[in-house]
């Protein structure tokens, strides 16, 4: 019996081959499942299309199966000789991950692949949960690098480490790794995200000018880039973002920040870029913007409520927490507007 279910799931994943190799990216998972039924003969394939389930299933931020897959593709990368891992020396990286829960049992492994710290990454930066944990792992990896460690997939890790070190506030790190982007990028884009994140890092009470110069730098490589990619237009949306956040907060650049806000928005919505996470912070900046600027409370309601609606879908906690208080901060104000006393005649 064994044997004629191995059977079948080897003709099956012969028969979904073909269809995926024809463009047929939505049967990524079944695929996967079936060739990692189909035995010990098809560990290798296992190995390849378990990473490339476990990263499209990032784009619905289903983690948990994120993780299943790479420990499948671990399993079978071992066998066949094809995983490729470092130790984590670092003895603050070593402690223990205290969470007892799936993404606890797979924070406590001794050895890492590129994959399996990249999507680590985007986990701590979606959710913001383990961030200085997963800093931590992510700066030792990147350390513990091979000097022959491929141009790219040295990036791809240099620029999540950079990232997950800045949503962890280890800001001097983050700042340092964003110079070292800065100059071993090759592309406009990594440049523009080194100096996006070098701008973010930097405090904003000491160095605003040098922030807003460094995000208005990454902004116009954006732009110059002509055709931009997918994977450019979804940074492209972030730099509107952070530049727009940072305008909101510059006497005399508020409205032009609201401005780089609202096209964040309307870029993602016509160019269907799915970058929820980013689109929240969008909502939660002009919903800021409203409230602390102007006297229309239902805006910035409106707004806050549209970000804590996608918190909700990402399973964000600490973003839900912070916009139940910026909700209840537009009810006491709103309250607070009833008690004024209004002009007569309209503003000229």
């Amino acid at each position: 019996v064994p044997q004629i279910i191995r059977e079948y799931h080897q003709r099956a994943s012969r028969s979904l081959q073909k269809q995926y190799d024809n463009g047929r990216s939505d049967i990524v998972f079944e695929l996967a499942d079936h060739y990692y039924a189909a035995g010990a003969l098809f560990v290798e394939k296992t190995y390849t299309i378990s990473i490339s389930a476990a990263f499209a299933s990032l784009g619905s931020y289903n983690y948990k199966q994120a993780f299943i897959y790479l420990n499948r593709a671990r399993e079978c990368g071992k066998l066949c000789g094809r995983y490729k891992h470092w130790n984590i020396t670092n003895e603050n990286s070593k402690k223990k991950n205290q969470n007892t829960n799936w993404i606890g049992k797979f924070l406590n492994r001794g050895t890492w692949s590129n994959e399996e710290i990249l999507i680590a990454c985007n986990y701590a930066h979606t959710t913001g949960m383990e961030e200085t944990y997963i800093a931590n792992l992510a700066e030792q990896f990147y350390e513990n690098l091979p000097e022959n460690e491929p141009k790219e997939s040295r990036l791809k890790i240099l620029m999540a480490t950079t990232l997950a070190l800045y949503d962890a506030q280890k800001f001097e790190s983050s700042q340092k790794y964003a110079e070292v982007l800065i100059d071993i990028s090759y592309t406009p884009m990594q440049k523009a995200a080194g100096l996006q994140l070098k701008g973010l890092s930097l405090s904003p009470k000491e160095n605003r000018a040098n922030r807003v110069s460094a995000l208005e730098e990454a902004f116009k490589i954006i732009l110059d880039i002509e055709n931009r990619s997918m994977s450019e237009e979804r940074f492209h949306g972030r730099i509107l973002d952070s530049l727009g956040r940072e305008y909101t907060a510059v006497e005399g650049k508020k409205e032009k920040g609201l401005e780089l806000l609202e096209k964040r928005i309307e870029l993602n919505k016509k160019k269907n870029l799915g970058d929820m996470l980013g689109m929240a912070m969008t909502y939660g900046s002009i919903g800021r913007y409203y409230l602390y600027n102007t006297l229309n409370v239902g805006k910035a309601r409106e707004s806050f409520k549209s970000d804590f609606d996608i918190t909700i879908e990402l399973n964000d906690i600490e973003g839900q927490s912070q916009m139940f208080s910026l909700l209840g901060e537009c009810d006491v104000k709103a309250v607070s507007y009833t008690h004024l006393t209004l002009p007569t005649t309209p503003y000229v």
